[in-house]
């Protein structure tokens, strides 16, 4: 079963790195470097957004799924968490309108937080399909999503060259992709919330989201940086080799590992530690597999790649920094 979820949800997350492949193709070729710098702006303040507001909330959904699936306040004790989650960022985001952020900058900002709550969104409904064992539902919804987004993003930045427009765009394509697998969503409803289960998915989910703070803070941190200590143009170069990266080696470990953590869960609920075990080891060993001949192939092929893929501004830096990531990328996902 590991073998084959893997490769389901492998190629569901392949899906969407061939079109963000397709998508940095037609967007380093339509935008400049500044213009895409600001693009990649948008695109860090919706990761570093999503990841330590929004995903230590769907590991949480994973993790307690398997026990309170039948549970009528389950899912809309989730959704209403998600929502307070959504209030808090916008306050937090207007507190730093005031006082941090730089007047040329508060549109990336701005389009970058509806873009925060849009893969958000997506994400908790994907982690619904994957705890229920559902992966052709999660390739369905990635290869919505992606499709909307080539279009959308690669339409939009020819009509109006706006990196702000460009990542509205995106935001609507990823929020979209969301509909594609049918999976079934009861409106929020404070009436039916657990008061039990909030607190143990703070109790599991607060130590997670510190842990994913400081992972994500080592890549979005350094791209920030990256912006204000040289130049958009500097960002914009990080960012088309950060996803030729995650699009390649990323998206493959991407695949094992959602096939993996929902069979370990289960085998924890289930009362099996010693099953557990085994699985984790199952999950490492084909990890590795996978990884190690992956990551060796696209090391040697990277000149060729961003030779093909990005435009001619962005080539000399893109192939450097590209090979860089993978590595990066490989070590991280095995020590993980």
């Amino acid at each position: 079963m590991l073998v084959r979820s893997s490769a389901i949800y492998t190629v569901a997350k392949l899906v969407p790195g061939l079109f963000g492949l397709a998508t940095t193709a037609a967007l380093t070729r339509l935008l400049s470097p500044h213009e895409y710098g600001l693009y990649g702006l948008a695109l860090v303040v919706m990761t570093l957004g999503s990841i330590i507001l929004f995903d230590w909330l769907g590991l949480s959904f994973l993790r307690f799924h398997q026990s309170r699936r039948e549970d009528r306040s389950f899912i809309p004790t989730f959704i209403s968490i998600f929502v307070v989650l959504v209030i808090i960022s916008a306050m937090a985001l207007g507190a730093a309108l005031i006082s941090v952020i730089p007047p040329d900058l508060v549109g990336a900002y701005v389009v970058g937080l509806l873009m925060v709550w849009a893969s958000a969104w997506f994400d908790l409904v994907t982690r619904l399909a994957t705890a229920e064992f559902q992966p052709l539902r999660v390739l369905s919804m990635n290869l919505g999503r992606s499709v909307l987004v080539l279009v959308g993003a690669t339409i939009t930045a020819w009509l109006t060259r706006s990196p702000h427009w460009t990542a509205m765009s995106t935001g609507v394509g990823i929020f979209a992709g969301s509909f594609f697998g049918r999976v079934p969503i009861p409106r929020p409803s404070f009436r039916w919330f657990d008061r039990s289960l909030a607190h143990d998915v703070l109790v599991f989910g607060i130590p997670v989201a510190a842990s994913m703070t400081l992972f994500v803070l080592i890549d979005g941190g350094t791209r920030l940086l990256l912006e204000r200590l040289d130049s958009p143009q500097a960002l914009g170069l990080y960012t088309a080799a950060s996803v030729l990266a995650q699009s390649t080696i990323g998206v493959i470990a991407g695949g094992v590992s959602s096939a993996g953590y929902s069979l370990v869960v289960r085998e924890v609920e289930r009362g099996d530690h010693a099953a557990a075990r085994l699985q984790l080891q199952a999950n490492g060993a084909l990890l590795l597999a996978v990884l190690a001949p992956a990551s060796l192939g696209i090391a040697l092929t990277g000149n060729c790649i961003a030779t093909t893929l990005v435009g001619s501004k962005f080539m000399s830096g893109v192939a450097l920094l590209g090979a860089v990531r993978k590595l990066a990328i490989y070590f991280d996902r095995l020590l993980v």
